[in-house]
């Protein structure tokens, strides 16, 4: 599993993400889990700060980075490869600097 990488969700719930984006580095690809962000489909969540949440289309399907869902999840979690986000890479880890950033203290 390489960053940004797009997996289909072992979904154990039927309203659960249908997709999950790898924002974990590959400097820990020896551990047995990934740090990743749940996409959701915009049709559900409805429109947020595209600075935080940004949209893409996986599938045909227009999904949003629920970037404060992030999570350390087993390898089980992550279903079939779907895409890769990398050429996006720039703006997930922007919304992930929002949520960590000190600017806001």
């Amino acid at each position: 599993m390489a960053q940004f990488d797009v997996h289909r969700t072992n979904r154990r719930r039927v309203d659960g993400p249908p997709f999950l984006v790898v924002v974990q580095s590959s400097r820990f690809k020896d551990v047995p889990r990934r740090l990743a962000i749940p996409l959701v489909e915009q049709s559900v969540i409805g429109p947020l700060d595209s600075r935080l949440s940004p949209t893409f289309t996986i599938d045909g399907v227009v999904v949003v980075l629920a970037t404060l869902e992030v999570a350390s999840l087993p390898l089980g979690a992550f279903g079939d490869l779907v895409g890769n986000l990398s050429s996006r890479g720039d703006d997930i880890i922007r919304a992930l600097d929002l949520v960590v950033s000190r600017a806001w203290d």
